[in-house]
């Protein structure tokens, strides 16, 4: 008897992710969501989502987007698709440290790593959403880095720490990945 629960209660969850799709409400390559063909709890779409986001590790790869870029992408399109109106939803990414290589542009991501920059892109859509950047200059400076090459799409900030504090005193929650 048991055997049979279990395997109708497997038929039922393969149903219902077999019907499962992927998509992008606003930001079309990056962050994809999966439809959900049940009824579950949504963000309140009258609350307005102000999220903060450091990035400060390492890039795990040089030739494809950062994960962590991919998961912003996603919340954004979580929030979308949940129901939250976008002039409600504002993300800033606080990029640091190690992470501070996505925000290169080509001439100097290539000078570094021998090929072209994958997170311009994203960046890039995600800007165009309404998504805010912003780069640690501390993290800049410590680099050796040039800051005329970083991705136009990212605000050169005098650090992490004061643009986080400033960010939370607007009222944002430090929203960890």
């Amino acid at each position: 008897m048991k055997k049979i629960g279990f395997l109708i209660l497997f038929g039922l969850l393969t149903s219902i992710t077999a019907k499962a799709q992927r998509v992008n409400p606003v930001i079309k390559d990056y962050g994809s969501v999966l439809t959900l063909p049940i009824q579950v709890e949504n963000p309140d779409p009258k609350i307005d989502y102000k999220i903060a986001i450091e990035l400060g590790d390492k890039m795990q790869s040089d030739s494809t987007v950062d994960n962590e870029l991919e998961v912003v992408a996603r919340l954004y399109n979580l929030l979308v698709y949940g129901g939250v109106p976008r002039d409600h939803i504002h993300i800033a990414v606080v990029i640091y440290h190690a992470a501070t290589w996505v925000t290169l542009d080509d001439i100097a991501y290539q000078k570094k790593f021998g090929k072209s920059n994958p997170n311009i892109k994203a960046i890039q859509e995600m800007a165009d959403a309404g998504i805010d950047f912003y780069l640690c200059g501390q993290s800049v400076m410590g680099a050796k880095l040039d800051p005329n090459h970083i991705n136009p799409n990212v605000k050169l900030v005098l650090s992490r720490l004061t643009k986080m504090s400033s960010l939370e005193m607007q009222g944002y929650i430090n929203f960890k990945l």
